[in-house]
């Protein structure tokens, strides 16, 4: 019978009635128990139960019943897990034959120990990660497995489902060829370390006796799981095999290039051996233990996470084990209401506990409902407010040859917004962003529903008491350029909230003096309630700040703005050119101020504040015709152009939502490629060669995408946060 009682430290008392018995020894059996001197605990434990009469449980105390060889055990438990006595071990012999090949498993461990154990690691992971060869879908059933063996204080649980179909993908992707014919791609190849990692592959497969993709089939065909546990602060990673054999050879191989010629047992042998339980269990270093259980293996950090994963496997084992009193993961409701909500038809998923993460005050200012600035509200305030009441966050990875997919999904409850974030979701919780903006070399789109007034007038419960007060000196000081208007109440209010935000590959071909450095160019569209009196006010304060920027430019040696003012049936444009000195007109290396033609742009009911004119002017264009096509969706599929101030127009349409063209990325960061090498030379002190090898692959392997996408949904019982990556064809 086993007791937890969470006012005590963890202790052990072994009662048994009847013969004591002990298991017999198995190889192949392991556990956690902590290196060398556990071992020498169990040397000296002669696994005779006391008997003892069991005192009466304690309130509020649970027990677990189980059968070994000597009868019924009773243990008391506290939360730490620390037997002070090992009880006497249940009938466990999992059977592990030896390699069928030991001449050749002889003669690569001689190799083996010639590389550095930093290389022998990185070919054993190489080979668990990069297989080409595909397997079945994880089922619900193995992942329930998994879950079974894991504590149910576990506060974060990932699971890798088919990790052979994502190696697959990654190694035989049509883009592979391409990549190898890169020549910074090739001289990688040819580094010292990557030398080193075959040579250590090749090695370890000769140990194995089989290719590494083989290997990893046979290592992971059941799963491979990780988890965090809150109790004891440790992680563990289960991973299951399809035979013990399979991870006998593992433990084989890898333990004898690890020993490097050192006789196990000895002094200077660098593995230590413990027993649990009647589980050997291994210890490298002070902070890696493996323990093969039957055919998982469990690697962790911690002997205590260790210990609470052997006693669920070897009471399950008994089969007497009662759930009713003694609960994994698998018991835990959090688990369970993952196991419903979690996004389906993904290679990898997993959810953390928000609600234990949040008790145990780990992160309390990412959980308190505050930001830190204004920027990190305009983005994450929901998500923040979100965060502050939600029981768990799931999220799920998959991936084909077309695009990569990753979702986070939280349990959303409109009762959980307080009116403070209101601006946010809108009052009903579901506000929807309007469509993007469309533009010519268009770089990156953003549109997002957000009322800035309601958000700046509800700052000081929004965000930290720092953020407040520089907030309050950013209030002044637009207040005196509003001419004493309150930036909050009469300013921001004139505005809609629908906001839209784009960004564009400047044509610096007929630009004279042509800046050195070529920057994008960016517009931000908002929306006016009374255009009649908001477009007044907005052109005065422009005008004003371009002349206080003349007057701050001259002092500093800056060139000046020269304004001018253009005007047609469909907008009205006030705008600033910076003015060339004499003699440097025509200049192609001009300064980075010369990338910037800041205009304000007026429509019927819109007004765009854009960093060069022509950018200005084409969105103007575009609004005004109900010709132009306006999109949210990541592909070149357009919808009618609808009205930004309607925030319902699309019943699913997102609460944020943001879009990034691969291809004008590579183009405006190729356009600078030599501030880029120069920049990388100064900062990592590589040769010129290097760096621009370096830069080149940077540029290349944006070059292997199209676009991604990022958005925001706020439906009427989840939050959802997709990102979606595609590949170029």
């Amino acid at each position: 019978m086993i007791h937890r009682n969470p006012k005590s430290s963890w202790s052990y008392k072994a009662t048994s009635s009847g013969r004591n018995k002990k298991a017999p020894e198995s190889k192949s059996a392991t556990g956690i128990v902590g290196v060398a001197k556990a071992a020498q605990v169990v040397s000296q434990c002669s696994f005779r139960p006391l008997s003892r009469k069991v005192a009466e449980l304690p309130q509020g105390a649970t027990s677990h019943h189980y059968k070994g060889t000597a009868g019924t055990n009773t243990h008391n438990i506290s939360p730490r897990g620390r037997r002070d006595r090992l009880p006497e071990p249940l009938q466990y012999n999992p059977s592990f034959p030896h390699s069928p090949n030991k001449i050749m498993m002889k003669n690569s461990h001689r190799s083996l120990r010639r590389l550095s154990p930093l290389g022998i690691l990185a070919a054993v992971l190489g080979s668990l990660l990069l297989s080409p060869h595909q397997l079945p879908a994880q089922s619900a059933a193995k992942t329930g497995a998994a879950a079974e063996l894991l504590p149910e204080t576990c506060v974060a649980f990932v699971v890798v489902e088919d990790l052979s179909a994502i190696a697959d993908l990654v190694i035989n992707h049509p883009l592979r060829q391409e990549l190898q014919q890169i020549p910074a791609f090739e001289q990688l190849m040819r580094s010292n370390q990557m030398t080193q990692f075959r040579a250590g592959l090749a090695l370890f497969e000769a140990g194995m006796g089989a290719r590494w993709p083989k290997v990893l089939r046979q290592l992971t065909s059941g799963g491979v799981f990780a988890a965090i546990d809150g109790e004891t602060d440790a992680f563990a990673i289960l991973i299951r095999a399809e035979t013990p054999e399979a991870l006998q050879q593992f433990r084989d191989t890898v333990f004898s290039a690890v020993r490097g010629g050192k006789l196990p047992g000895s002094e200077a042998d660098p593995i230590k051996t413990g027993e649990y339980r009647g589980i050997t269990a291994y210890g490298i270093g002070e902070d890696l233990k493996l323990a093969p259980l039957g055919s998982w293996l469990l690697v962790t950090n911690k002997s205590d996470l260790g210990k609470k994963i052997v006693d669920l496997y070897v009471d399950a084992q008994s089969g007497d084990l009662d759930p009713s009193l003694f609960h994994s993961l698998a018991d835990s409701s959090a688990f369970r209401q993952a196991m419903r909500s979690r996004p389906e038809s993904n290679q990898v998923w997993g959810y953390f506990d928000i609600q234990a993460i949040r008790d145990s005050g780990a992160g309390a200012e990412l959980y308190s409902g505050r930001t830190d600035n204004p920027l990190a509200e305009i983005l994450f305030g929901g998500i923040v407010a979100n965060l502050k009441e939600t029981p768990l966050a799931c999220f799920g990875l998959s991936l084909n040859q077309n695009a990569v997919h990753l979702t986070a999904r939280t349990p959303h409850q409109q009762a959980w917004i307080e009116a403070d974030r209101s601006y946010y979701f809108g009052a009903d919780g579901r506000a929807a962003a309007p469509p993007l903006l469309q533009a010519n070399k268009r770089l990156f789109a953003m549109s997002a529903y957000r009322d800035m007034s309601e958000m700046w007038l509800r700052s000081a419960d929004l965000m930290t008491e720092n953020a407040v007060e520089k907030l309050a000196q950013a209030d002044t000081q637009l207040t005196t350029f509003f001419s004493g208007k309150d930036f909050g109440e009469d300013i921001l209010a004139a505005l809609g909230p629908a906001v839209q935000l784009v960004a564009v590959e400047q044509d610096f071909t007929a630009m004279l003096p042509k800046p050195a450095i070529h920057l994008p160019a960016f517009a931000l569209r908002l929306e006016m309630k009374t255009p009649q009196q908001t477009a007044p006010e907005f052109r005065r304060v422009f005008q004003s700040f371009i002349g206080f920027l003349n007057v701050v430019g001259a002092m500093n040696g800056q060139p000046q703005f020269d304004l001018s003012e253009e005007r047609s049936e469909e907008f009205a444009m006030v705008s600033a050119r910076y003015v060339a000195e004499k003699g440097e007109e025509a200049a192609e290396d001009a300064p980075i101020n010369f990338n910037f033609s800041p205009s304000l742009v007026f429509g019927k009911r819109h007004m765009i504040l854009s960093s060069t004119q022509a950018l200005g002017r084409e969105l103007a264009l575009q609004v005004a015709s109900s010709a132009s096509p306006q999109t949210n969706a990541v592909s070149s599929s357009a919808i009618p152009a609808a009205d930004p101030a309607d925030t319902s127009a699309q019943a699913d349409a997102p609460n944020t939502i943001a879009n990034l063209d691969a291809s004008v990325l590579q183009t405006v960061l190729n356009d600078n490629r030599e501030q880029l090498i120069a920049q990388n030379m100064l900062e990592k002190g590589h040769a010129r060669e290097a760096a621009e090898g370096e830069i080149g692959l940077l540029l290349a392997i944006i070059g292997f995408f199209e676009q991604a996408q990022l958005r925001l949904d706020a439906a009427e019982d989840f939050l959802e946060l997709k990102l979606q990556l595609n590949v170029r064809d």
